[in-house]
């Protein structure tokens, strides 16, 4: 099983500050806390500050591109087709897309026995889109996912071997769904939306295309 979770435009809130942001991740719980653990958050803080004050000098074009919602079609596809290719296999993982403090444009880690995969929306505003973000292409980003997605089932995997609470992590730094609020659990191909008190369900097919 794949659940997928949008925290594009409350992370995008948040990150004011470092201090700000990091209140935040606290708040949202473990799997958030490890994913920006992989990425030294919280332990290799040198130069955070810097790269937060630059993410937020080009807000405004990630608000743009978060509420464009492009890069919503090319996370379900990635995760669609790593569903085919893993059935009847179902390890327990979990996709988040989110804004973060400029360090990765997709990362992946374990927590508790659950492969966690991140897709790090500020990197991927296009070319030449800032000079100073890492600026991927869009168009690759369904293969980046699906790139995170593949270190994420083994992780998952590993939980019939050990289970440790201490994350485990890859970071992709040169290459990477859903409403505010929104909640998508996978399984297999079917796509089951959970957005207050309404849900439809629907069946995706995509061939995702990776960031260089």
């Amino acid at each position: 099983m794949v659940t997928s979770f949008d925290l594009a435009v409350e992370s995008l809130t948040a990150l004011t500050t470092t201090s700000s942001y990091r209140e935040w991740a606290r708040s949202r719980g473990a799997d958030v806390e490890a994913g920006l653990a992989g990425l030294g958050f919280f332990d290799q803080t040198h130069g955070l500050d810097a790269s937060i004050a630059m993410v937020n000098r080009h807000r405004r074009r990630i608000e743009e591109f978060v509420a464009s919602g492009s890069w919503r079609s090319r996370i379900e596809g990635a995760i669609g087709d790593a569903l085919v290719l893993l059935r009847p296999a179902q390890p327990d993982v979990r996709v988040y897309a989110l804004v973060g403090p400029a360090r990765s444009n997709g990362s992946a880690t374990r927590f508790d026995g659950r492969g966690l995969a991140f897709v790090w929306l500020e990197s991927w505003l296009g070319p030449k889109a800032t000079g100073e973000l890492q600026d991927c292409d869009p168009g690759t980003l369904g293969a980046a996912v699906a790139h995170e997605l593949a270190h994420a089932f083994r992780y998952a995997c590993l939980r019939a071997r050990t289970r440790s609470h201490a994350p485990m992590s890859t970071t992709s730094r040169r290459s990477g769904p859903f409403a505010p609020g929104r909640h998508c659990a996978t399984r297999s191909t079917t796509r089951v939306w959970l957005c207050g008190s309404h849900s439809t369900s629907r069946h995706t097919r995509a061939f995702p295309r990776r960031c260089s």
